[in-house]
């Protein structure tokens, strides 16, 4: 199905006359772009650039390198078989996603977090909803715990905790992240100036050079495919002429466990934090007559607000379809 998707995109590209240059490229004017392909090498002049180089899972230092054993969440979704038991590192959004699928394919299922809960950037609610789930369909979360060391065995990999217990399964699969592809594209020679370990942009996803653009993971810490694309779309009407901007600052994010979560804007913490004042409220999916008429009543809606104002700071769904 990614095949025939990227192949769809690939023949859209080719249809509208746009020429498609398989290389490693770099950066070395403001204008300029050098390009390795497997016969030469390429230089390729232009008006505008858009740097949309992506990211890449990070493996932390403790997992053995070119272990068998060990997967980035890219081999996990592009492998032919199943581990037969899996220990998961990271109980963020996308350990706790693929806890969910490894968990409802009947595989033993691991989840070791260093933070005290699961999902630790959104709402206690939210952490408390995907912790029991994962505990009811098998999953044994440890929280609060650190891995020292990982070491690769006869049957797979055997994972060292700080308190001296030690872990076994099959597979290891590294999910606590991944880190923007900014390495060897020229952007220290030429003087991109960065945003932390991301591009720095502005609204219009302009780099401190005014004709190159950056968009998406390479220009975000908010690594979405949605937010991708939005980027890309306001990059491109810039380099077509057009004036588009986006401040991004309202950007929906769906986690795909069981139940599904949605979020936008703040977090009921962040919001608290904020120092403003706060009303939230809820609305349960057994009062919603389409949940019923499903029966899938278990979830709910949450909106924080600021009263004064009644600006909407932010909101959550929890339950059946809330990514739609």
């Amino acid at each position: 199905m990614v095949d025939e998707l990227c192949k769809g995109v690939e023949y859209l590209l080719k249809a509208r006359k746009v020429d498609i240059v398989r290389g490693r490229g770099k950066l070395i004017g403001e204008d300029v772009i050098s390009v390795e392909t497997a016969g030469e090498t390429l230089q390729i002049e232009a008006d505008s650039i858009i740097i949309a180089t992506g990211s890449r899972p990070v493996v932390p230092g403790f997992l053995p390198s070119n272990s068998p054993a060990v997967m980035t969440t890219d081999d996990a979704t592009t492998a032919t078989d199943l581990p037969q038991s899996v220990l998961i590192i990271g109980g963020g959004v996308i350990g706790c996603e693929f806890a969910t699928i490894y968990s409802e394919l009947g595989i033993e299922t691991t989840v070791i977090e260093l933070l005290d809960r699961l999902v630790a950037n959104l709402d206690e609610d939210i952490s408390e909803a995907v912790t029991a789930s994962l505990t009811r369909r098998n999953v044994k979360v440890l929280t609060g715990v650190k891995v020292v060391s990982a070491k690769d065995t006869d049957g797979g990999i055997a994972v060292e905790l700080e308190d001296g217990r030690t872990l076994q399964a099959a597979r290891a699969l590294a999910a606590v992240g991944r880190a923007p592809n900014t390495s060897n594209i020229g952007l220290e020679t030429l003087g991109i100036q960065m945003d932390g370990n991301v591009i720095g942009v502005d609204e219009c996803c302009r780099t401190n050079f005014a004709d190159i653009y950056a968009v998406g993971d390479v220009a975000e810490i908010r690594q979405y495919a949605h937010l991708a694309t939005r980027m890309g779309i306001v990059a491109a009407d810039n380099a077509a002429g057009f004036d588009a901007s986006d401040s991004r600052r309202v950007v929906p994010a769906g986690m795909y466990t069981h139940p599904e979560v949605a979020t936008v804007g703040l977090s009921q913490a962040q919001a608290s934090q904020s120092g403003k004042e706060v009303r939230v409220s809820s609305f349960p999916y057994s009062a919603s007559g389409t949940a019923r008429a499903y029966g899938q009543t278990d979830g709910g809606v949450k909106i924080i607000a600021d009263p004064q104002s009644g600006a909407i700071l932010g909101g959550s769904i929890i339950g059946p379809r809330a990514t739609e």
